[in-house]
């Protein structure tokens, strides 16, 4: 009753100043379509009431007895949100839940690539699709620059549909600890089990795996990868800064640039 108040409390000041609203977390309220809680009907009353979309529609936490959508992405303007979904990781049995707002701000330094999405493209469906097009009216305008405009508008609709834009940040700092080698492990985990050296596996294949699957034996092989990258992440990082700390010994101005 606690959580609904708060919730309810919350949403009066949002709709009160006529604000934008966006709320991500784990509820801890099941909102599978298939149940019908004293809760999950509470808080669907409340989305009503104020004007709420709930975007997430699939479950958020799958383990190999249950699954629940309790990780939830509430907001008042969805037409505000350019993309949201669920990302199932290695590092837990609750997924990742993401809003994508549409206003881009750009920090001092970043550089935003911008590439074509070729994963889907297919020549022939382009060549259909520009076959289709309407080139002859670009022969009815009479000024150059119009006809430019036209003939260009249509070839990239075309493209735009088959390989469309996808932009992504360059030249963030990474963390120095993870070298080439625990970057090969957290794909290829390998897991030793009284002398017995498993196949290399990709862990997060293997969640993906234990999902989709939910059998004892995928759960048991993700959960293997997952605890022996965690280790070997640890365990990096606290090399990496042990011995930076150490070679700084002679030059305390050297311990403000670690990071």
């Amino acid at each position: 009753m606690s959580l609904f108040n708060e919730f309810e409390e919350l949403v009066n000041k949002v709709d009160a100043g006529n604000w934008e609203f966006f709320l991500l977390g784990d509820i801890n309220v099941d909102l599978m379509v298939d149940t019908t809680s004293a809760n999950a009907v509470k808080l669907t009353h409340k989305f009503d009431i104020y004007g709420l979309d709930q975007l997430i529609t699939e479950p958020t936490r799958i383990t190999l007895s249950f699954r629940s959508l309790i990780d939830l992405c509430i907001t008042n303007t969805p037409t505000k949100v350019a993309k949201f979904g669920v990302v199932h990781l290695a590092i837990s049995d609750h997924a990742l839940i993401y809003m994508i707002y549409k206003v881009q701000h750009e920090r001092a330094g970043t550089t935003i690539i911008k590439t074509r999405q070729m994963k889907n493209f297919h020549k022939a469906s382009i060549l259909r699709n520009l076959q289709g097009k309407a080139w002859s009216d670009v022969e009815t305008l009479n000024d150059p620059n119009d006809m430019w405009s036209m003939w260009k508008d249509m070839l990239m609709q075309a493209i735009d549909k088959h390989a469309p834009l996808k932009t992504k940040r360059a030249g963030n700092k990474k963390s120095p600890w993870i070298t080439d080698h625990l970057r090969h492990e957290m794909h290829r985990s390998r897991s030793h089990n009284q002398g017995l050296i498993m196949a290399p596996d990709r862990r997060d294949f293997l969640k993906k795996n234990a999902v989709l699957g939910g059998s004892p034996l995928a759960w048991d092989q993700y959960k293997r990868a997952r605890n022996h990258t965690n280790n070997e992440m640890k365990n990096a990082k606290r090399k990496y800064f042990t011995d930076n700390l150490e070679s700084s010994k002679s030059n305390p101005k050297k311990n403000l640039a670690i990071n």
